[in-house]
C-alpha cells in the first residue's frame, strides 16, 4: 500500500452523499468495506422493527448527520442487519455458483481500473467487499454498475423479472490497518455455518 495512506483521513476532504436511509462519506483512494444485499434478504416483520428503530434515532437525531452519528446509526442498524442476512431469508438465489459466477466476473471486469479487490465473500443472499478505489473513482459509480449489470444477466439466467437487489448498501471507509484486519477476519469467518459450495470467498495473497 504504497503513496497516500488508503486509510481515512480526519483532516481530509469527504464527499457525502445523503437522501437514503443514512448518509455515504467518501474519500478518494480509500479502502472501503461495503454489504449489499438481494431484495427479498429480510423478511416483512424484521424490516417493519428495523424501520421503527431508524424512525426513533432519526427523530432523536435530526438530519444532516455528522461522522460521529452517522457511525452511532451504523453501530446500531448494521450489526442487527449483518445477523439477519446469515440467517439465510429470502430465495437465496446467490447459493448457485452460476449466480455468483456472474458477479465474480463482473468485479474481475471493474477492477481492471476502478479499484484493487482486497477480499470478498458471496453468501447466499448478500456480499462482503473490501475494496481499495482508485483516484477519482466514486464507490456509487461502480456499485450501480456492478448492480445494473449484475442483475440484468441473473434475472435472464434464471427468467425472472423484478428487482434484484436492495438499493441502498452500508459502506464504511476503512480507519487502520487493525481494521482492515477485522474486516478481513469477518469476511473469511462469514460463511463459516453454510454448506461448501453455496458462498464464493477471496482474500487478495498480499492481504494474508
Amino acid at each position: 500500500m504504497s503513496g497516500t495512506t488508503p486509510f481515512y483521513e480526519k483532516n481530509q476532504p469527504l464527499q457525502i452523499k445523503s437522501g437514503g436511509a443514512l448518509p455515504h462519506w467518501y474519500q478518494d483512494g480509500k479502502i472501503m468495506y461495503i454489504t449489499f444485499r438481494l431484495a427479498d434478504s429480510l423478511p416483512q416483520s424484521e424490516i417493519e422493527y428495523l424501520r421503527t428503530l431508524i424512525d426513533k434515532f432519526n427523530n432523536e437525531h435530526p438530519k444532516p448527520w455528522s461522522a460521529e452519528t452517522a457511525d452511532l446509526y451504523r453501530n446500531m442498524v448494521g450489526p442487527r442487519i449483518e445477523d439477519l442476512l446469515d440467517k439465510g431469508y429470502g430465495e437465496c438465489i446467490l447459493k448457485n455458483e452460476r449466480e455468483r459466477g456472474v458477479l465474480i466476473s463482473a468485479l474481475d471486469y471493474y477492477s481492471k481500473d476502478k479499484y484493487e479487490i482486497i477480499a470478498y465473500v458471496i453468501m447466499p443472499n448478500h456480499v462482503h467487499l473490501l475494496l481499495r478505489f482508485h483516484p477519482d473513482v466514486t464507490p456509487e459509480s461502480v456499485l450501480g454498475a456492478l448492480k445494473s449489470y449484475s442483475a440484468h444477466i441473473i434475472n435472464r439466467q434464471l427468467h425472472r423479472k423484478g428487482k434484484l437487489w436492495k438499493d441502498e448498501c452500508f459502506d464504511h471507509i476503512v480507519r487502520s490497518s487493525v481494521y482492515l484486519k477485522i474486516y478481513i477476519t469477518y469476511i473469511e469467518n462469514n460463511p463459516q455455518y453454510i454448506p461448501a459450495g453455496t458462498y464464493t470467498l477471496y482474500v487478495n495473497p498480499e492481504y494474508k
